[in-house]
C-alpha cells in the first residue's frame, strides 16, 4: 500500500511538472508571436503579375501602332515564323531582338513605349518615315543600345532626358523633326557618343555646357533651331570633333 501511494505521488508530481513546463512554453511562444508582425493576406487585385512580355509581343505592338498593314515591306510580320525572319529584324536564336531597321518603310503613327522592353537591342533605325507623337522616355531602358536614328519624321515634344542613361550609345540622330524645348543636359552623360544630330527642329535655349563632356564626339549638328546665347568655349574640349554645325540659330 505504501509503495502504491509513493508511485502515485511520483506520477502526480511528474504530471504537474509537465503541465508547468507546457504552460511556460506556451507563454514564451505567445510572447514571441506577439513581437513578429503577421504579413497581410493579399487580395487577388493586389498581387502583381509577372511581366511575361516577349520581344515578339513588342514587335506586334510596334506593328499595330505604326500602321503595319501599309508598310512598304512587312514580310512575315504577324505570322508564326521566327521573328528573325520578319523584315527588318535581327534576332539571336532565343528570339531576342538585337537590331531593328524599318527606315524608309512608310511607318506612320506613334512610337509605342513597349519598345523600351527590347533590352537586348543594340540598333534602332526608324528614320525617313512619317512617325508622329513624342519620343517615349521608356527608350531610356535600352541599356545596350549603340545606335538610335529617328531623323526625318514628324516627331514632336521634348527630347527625353532618360536618353542620357544609354551609356553605350555612339550614334544619336534626331534631326529633321518638330522637337522643341531645351537640349537636355543629361545628354552630356553619353560619353561613348560619336555622332549627335539635332538640327532642323525647334529647340531653344542655350547650348548646355555638359555637351563638352562628350570627348569622343566627331559630329555635332545643332543648326536651324532657336538656340540663343554664346558659343561655349568649353566646346574646344571636343578635340576629336570634325564637324560643328551651329548656323540658323540666334547665337
Amino acid at each position: 500500500m505504501l509503495r502504491r501511494n509513493m508511485a502515485d505521488s511520483c506520477r502526480y508530481s511528474f504530471l504537474a511538472e509537465r503541465a508547468v513546463a507546457v504552460t511556460v512554453l506556451w507563454i514564451l511562444l505567445s510572447l514571441v508571436a506577439a513581437c513578429v508582425p503577421i504579413p497581410p493576406i493579399l487580395t487577388e487585385d493586389q498581387v502583381k503579375p509577372t511581366d511575361s512580355t516577349t520581344d515578339r509581343d513588342v514587335l506586334v505592338a510596334l506593328y499595330q501602332a505604326t500602321n503595319g498593314e501599309n508598310w512598304l515591306k512587312n514580310d512575315n510580320w504577324m505570322t508564326e515564323v521566327p521573328i528573325v525572319r520578319w523584315y527588318g529584324v535581327v534576332a539571336v536564336s532565343n528570339e531576342r531582338v538585337i537590331e531593328l531597321d524599318l527606315s524608309e518603310n512608310g511607318l506612320s503613327g506613334s512610337i509605342p513605349p513597349e519598345l523600351g522592353n527590347l533590352i537586348n537591342l543594340e540598333s534602332l533605325n526608324l528614320y525617313n518615315n512619317r512617325l508622329s507623337g513624342s519620343i517615349p522616355p521608356e527608350l531610356g531602358n535600352l541599356i545596350n543600345l549603340e545606335s538610335l536614328d529617328f531623323h526625318n519624321n514628324l516627331l514632336r515634344g521634348t527630347i527625353p532626358p532618360e536618353l542620357g542613361g544609354l551609356a553605350e550609345l555612339k550614334w544619336l540622330e534626331l534631326s529633321d523633326n518638330w522637337l522643341r524645348g531645351m537640349i537636355p543636359p543629361e545628354l552630356g552623360k553619353l560619353t561613348e557618343l560619336e555622332w549627335l544630330g539635332l538640327s532642323n527642329n525647334r529647340l531653344f535655349g542655350a547650348i548646355p555646357p555638359e555637351l563638352s563632356m562628350l570627348t569622343d564626339l566627331e559630329w555635332l549638328e545643332l543648326s536651324n533651331n532657336r538656340l540663343i546665347g554664346t558659343v561655349l568655349p568649353e566646346l574646344g574640349m571636343l578635340t576629336r570633333l570634325e564637324w560643328l554645325g551651329l548656323s540658323g540659330n540666334g547665337l
